[in-house]
């Protein structure tokens, strides 16, 4: 399980970033974007992931750039997919802002999620 709380933006091109602690202000390169996120986690070695992301605009992880595959559903797509590692995600909103201001000093996300 990978748990992240903390600032995120939306560029631009409409791609998300997380915006760790140390990043200097207006440095997309201290920013870790979604892309890199999906590219870390898929290469984890653990045949489940689940990530949780308290940030603005983490939906942005869903957003899809590679290329269309057809899921034609029949047994050699379950055969195939059990086999596979699964990468799941919650997130605290889509592409959007999400509300800071929750109980106990947690977003409300964090507050409901805990």
């Amino acid at each position: 399980m990978v748990y992240y709380a903390g600032y995120g933006l939306l560029d631009d091109f409409d791609a998300g970033s997380w915006v760790p602690v140390n990043a200097r202000e207006q440095k997309i390169g201290d920013y870790i974007t979604t892309d890199r996120i999906n590219r870390m986690i898929s290469t984890l070695v653990a045949k489940h992931v689940f990530l949780v992301a308290d940030a603005c605009y983490s939906g942005a992880l869903f957003t899809s750039r590679g290329r269309h595959v057809s899921n034609e559903i029949n047994e050699s797509y379950f055969l195939d997919r059990v086999k596979r590692a699964s990468r799941q995600a919650l997130t605290s909103g889509g592409i959007e802002e999400v509300q800071d201001d929750g109980r106990e000093g947690h977003s409300v996300f964090a507050y409901h999620f805990l």
